[in-house]
């Protein structure tokens, strides 16, 4: 996975869980997602930004009591 990432991959949560940089945003990643119950990662939109650079919107889905959030 991160050789399809720029070292200048930047993450903007809708927690406040900002990471910017390869390592930082990999590190999030291997911590957060076997963490949470049923966690689901979908792309939703792919924006070419050209320069061989893209933006990608992600939808995050993980499972509680009362179902997905």
């Amino acid at each position: 996975m991160t050789e399809c990432l720029a070292s200048d991959v930047q993450r903007r949560g809708p927690f406040g869980d900002n990471f910017k940089g390869v390592p930082a945003y990999v590190s999030y990643l291997q911590r957060t997602m076997p963490a949470l119950p049923g966690y689901r990662m979908d792309i939703d939109g792919v924006t070419e930004l050209g320069g061989e650079r893209a933006l990608v919107e992600l939808r995050e889905t993980i499972e509680l009591d009362s179902g997905p959030f």
